[in-house]
């Protein structure tokens, strides 16, 4: 009997050892830290664009445990922030831990991690990453649903005004994003074994290469202007903006799309060989989105797939012998319908119920190009070309 005494003596403690060990009852007392030490190699073409810290996501599908961090993004050496669970959150680990200290740590068992491009304040609304509705077995195994979502603003909201002063907003369906065209990253590692109780720090390594998820979309066009005409500056706005990404599938979701202001740059040409009175202004400009949902017709001027400018203008006059200047602000819009029919940005995937990206690049160039004088834009007509035409909006004079 004893032989058998011995046995059932010693279940209950294997079982708790077990407990501690699979299911982390022991948590409070017992931590069993693993310190982690996350590096990122960002390749050369985004060295000048990439962000300053990123988000940290770690998934154990076995006895899942789920882990949120946001850490400094450099090859090696960095630091961060412990976000969930906030059971094991430092109480003073509000802000990035200076260098030297370290709140990265895991319990032990195999995980999947992700990382993403994360600005709280501007670009992406962090509390959006999880699907909220996703069970915990999907979560757990796959790390799907991981969703990035824009924040979104008001025209007159200081992260739209601070930076592009009173904007006329012509085609006021939806809000603003303020992430200025700046690229969005994302690396996922699978499958990383993280021992038992690691002491020290950085001892196991996750190696991160981030890629964009969002796309490059170069817009090109033309003005064409008299010669008394000077441009001094552009601004310009495109909607149908996605406002949500899945990180894991790449699938875009567009039930609802926003707009973006950003600033066209030009350089002056030589006059068109057959108007020597007119001078051709190649202007160009190029932002990091999901992408641009198309007009759903030709002829719609407010929606998704329009883009806006403002061209800030002045020239010089006299009057009654005195050298005077004016100053004026045309607006003219165009809605993209064919110019993105024939240079795909997004491609509808029936069986997802959402876009992908056609390409990881596109160059929107539009073909018509925009006519000016001191008084206005002179363009009008149809679309009846194929092409898309402007639409010349209102024209505003500004106190020199």
């Amino acid at each position: 009997m004893k032989p058998c005494s011995s046995l059932i003596a010693v279940l209950p403690l294997l079982c708790a050892m077990a407990s501690c060990t699979e299911v982390d009852l022991c948590q409070a007392e017992h931590p069993h830290r693993s310190f982690m030490d996350f590096r990122f190699h960002w390749k050369e073409e985004y060295q000048g664009n990439r962000p300053d810290s990123m988000g940290v996501i770690a998934v154990r599908p076995v006895n899942i445990l789920r882990y949120e961090f946001r850490i400094t993004a450099e090859e090696s050496h960095n630091n961060g922030i412990l976000m969930q669970p906030e059971t094991e959150r430092q109480p003073s680990a509000d802000t990035l831990a200076p260098a030297g200290t370290h709140n990265l740590w895991v319990r032990s068992g195999e995980y999947n991690f992700a990382t993403f491009g994360w600005d709280e304040g501007e670009l992406v609304d962090a509390t959006d990453i999880v699907d909220t509705q996703g069970d915990a077995a999907t979560l757990g195994s796959g790390l799907t649903p991981l969703y990035l979502t824009y924040r979104h603003y008001p025209v007159d909201d200081p992260k739209v005004a601070g930076a592009y002063g009173e904007w006329k907003d012509y085609n006021a369906y939806s809000d603003f994003i303020s992430s200025e065209g700046v690229p969005v990253f994302y690396a996922r590692v699978d499958h990383v074994s993280v021992p038992l109780a690691q002491e020290g720090t950085g001892q196991v390594v996750v190696d991160f290469t981030p890629e964009p998820l969002t796309q490059d979309v170069s817009f090109v066009f033309h003005i064409e202007k008299t010669a008394d005409v000077v441009v001094d500056s552009l601004t310009a706005e495109i909607s149908g903006i996605p406002s949500t990404m899945e990180l894991t599938t790449g699938l875009i979701l567009a039930q609802k799309t926003y707009k973006l202001l950003f600033r066209p740059t030009y350089a002056a040409l030589p006059s068109a060989a057959d108007s020597a009175s007119a001078e051709a202004l190649r202007c160009e400009a190029s932002v990091n989105i999901p992408g641009i949902v198309r007009s759903h017709t030709e002829d719609m001027v407010t929606g998704p797939g329009i883009l806006q400018i403002a061209i800030y203008t002045h020239y010089d006059y006299e009057e009654e012998g005195t050298q005077r200047k004016a100053a004026k602000v045309f607006h003219a819009g165009i809605n993209l319908y064919h110019t993105l029919k024939e240079r795909k940005s997004l491609q509808w995937d029936e069986e997802e119920n959402g876009y992908r990206q056609a390409s990881r690049s596109i160059t929107v160039e539009i073909g018509s190009p925009l006519n000016i004088d001191k008084d206005g834009i002179l363009n009008g007509g149809s679309t009846s070309t194929g092409l898309d035409q402007w639409i010349p909006g209102e024209t505003f004079e500004i106190e020199v």
